[in-house]
């Protein structure tokens, strides 16, 4: 629930939103719209060659999507878990441990 978020991040920002701004963020948000921005989607990088014509730099936007990326490859997945082991081990972020889902 893309508004909720919005809300909540507001407040966290203690930075309040109007109505209106609040429709434009869902707006500009959306994947649909995030999709076709430029700025977002890596259209520079295609352009000089440093990433693929063809596909999208943003995922299907579903929520776990990113668990069916790494199915394609385990060893990528083991990688990033050591990664974030490694890397965050000192901080007090908690996440939720996936491989007991």
């Amino acid at each position: 629930d893309l508004k909720t978020v919005i809300g909540k991040v507001s407040k966290f920002l203690d930075s309040p939103l109007t109505e209106s701004q609040v429709e434009t963020l869902i707006d500009h948000l959306d994947i649909k719209n995030f999709r076709n921005n430029p700025a977002v989607n890596m259209e520079a990088f295609k352009a000089m060659g440093v990433m693929e014509k063809e596909g999208s730099f943003i995922r299907k936007g579903v929520v776990g999507g990113w668990k069916q990326e790494f199915e394609k490859f385990p060893e990528l997945e083991e990688r990033f878990n050591t990664w974030m082991e490694e890397n965050m081990r000192n901080s007090k972020m908690v996440f939720p441990d996936n491989k007991k889902t």
